[in-house]
């Protein structure tokens, strides 16, 4: 308006914008509209009038000129001028409902139904054209009343080509819209990957894997300690064993007893001997074989030191080692359960570490990819606000709820 206050800019919800440039676009081509609706009247008249002609001609009772048929019967030409009729009315009859954004989509949509319909009408004729040369004398009301038919969608073409403009800058605006959505989905998609990937990641609360990696290398100093004694407790039982296998062989060679000490000679009698009762059993055999080598002291190699032997097992230092090696053992069986327990827990913790790290240059991603998304969606959005305004002159603000 001249020296008029200027229009104020308008909040206008994105969910609400199509319909906004509808109305716009409406009111641009609001001319179109009574030519066009006199046209699409026209039209509809001239398909009726087609059909009319259709029904006038299907109950005709003329002869059909065969002469520039060949071989073709009269007979044979009527039969075919009934399907003639019958599939132009199957066209004729058929209607869509197409909905449309606007009122130039409203009159678009129905011209290209009719424009295919006088397509597939000629379709028809090449099919049945014996029936058009042998009927050709009768046709001047077919012919007059698709000739108006086809003028009238041709003539609407033309009311609607005059609007090219004005639908091309539509239809610039109705793709920028369009790229502009596709961000905005794009961009609604990354934030809930990026919610899923922060909620994850704060449940996902790794321990100290120092505290961890040094309560193991504590436990594997354990474990290398009682190693090292369970070994020297090994070699004192060897040597106890060691010389005194051979002379228990003989000794059970000669014994009644149901028990061969030399059974009992050996590491692998550690967990037998831990039996009270067996060691009983055990300790009396020895007491039998040391009264065996007493009488037979000259063959006897070594006396001196099997006799030390069979002392120390006598007086309890064989079981002091026994027992000690298995309190040993036991220890060792817990500490390694720990030990176990704590490199599985440090390789949990380290996964949960990893997988912390990857999620975190994820996020890092995501973070830069929605900037980068919003920076577009900026764009376009003020984009979409300038072509609203140079198009239809309308100040308007978009926003997104």
């Amino acid at each position: 308006m001249f020296f008029g206050k200027e229009e104020p800019q308008k909040q206008v919800n994105i969910k609400e914008f199509e319909g906004l440039i509808n109305d716009l676009f409406n009111k641009k081509i609001a001319k179109l509209e009574n030519k066009a609706l006199q046209l699409m009247k026209r039209i509809n008249d001239s398909r009726n009038d087609f059909m009319n002609a259709c029904d006038v001609f299907e109950k005709l009772e003329a002869e059909p000129d065969t002469e520039d048929l060949g071989t073709s019967k009269p007979n044979e030409i009527k039969s075919s001028k009934h399907l003639y009729v019958e599939a132009l009315k199957r066209l004729l009859l058929k209607t869509s409902s197409i909905q449309s954004k606007t009122l130039y989509h409203k009159y678009d949509n129905f011209l290209v139904e009719n424009e295919l319909l006088l397509n597939d009408i000629l379709k028809v004729n090449n099919t049945f054209r014996k029936v058009l040369y042998g009927y050709s004398s009768n046709l001047e009301n077919f012919k007059k009343t698709f000739s108006t038919y086809e003028a009238a969608t041709k003539h609407l073409r033309g009311e609607l080509d005059k609007f090219t403009e004005e639908l091309n800058e539509y239809n610039k605006i109705i793709q920028v819209y369009e790229k502009f959505l596709e961000k905005l989905e794009e961009k609604r998609f990354l934030k809930k990957e990026l919610d899923n990937i922060s909620v994850q990641n704060s449940y996902e609360v790794p321990q100290n894997i120092n505290k961890i990696e040094i309560s193991i290398k504590e436990y594997a100093s354990e474990l290398y300690e009682l190693d090292a004694k369970m070994s020297v407790l090994k070699s004192n039982m060897a040597v106890i064993f060691g010389n005194l296998e051979k002379v228990a062989k003989k000794f059970d060679y000669t014994s009644t007893s149901k028990i061969k000490i030399a059974d009992y000679m050996g590491m692998h009698t550690f967990g037998t001997l831990k039996n009270p009762e067996i060691y009983e059993d055990f300790l009396k055999q020895i007491v039998s074989m040391e009264e065996y080598i007493n009488k037979n002291k000259e063959n006897i190699k070594n006396y001196d030191n099997i006799k030390d032997n069979i002392h120390k097992i006598l007086q309890g230092k064989l079981k002091e080692y026994i027992d000690e090696f298995d309190i040993l053992n036991e220890n060792k069986k817990t500490i390694n359960a720990k030990f176990k327990d704590l490199q599985n827990e440090l390789k949990r913790q380290t996964n949960i570490e990893d997988s912390k790290i990857k999620k975190k240059e994820t996020i890092k991603m995501l973070i830069k990819n929605i900037d980068e998304i919003e920076g577009e969606i900026n764009t376009k959005k003020q984009f979409l606000e300038n072509l609203i305004y140079e198009v239809y002159k309308k100040k308007i603000s978009l926003f997104i709820d």
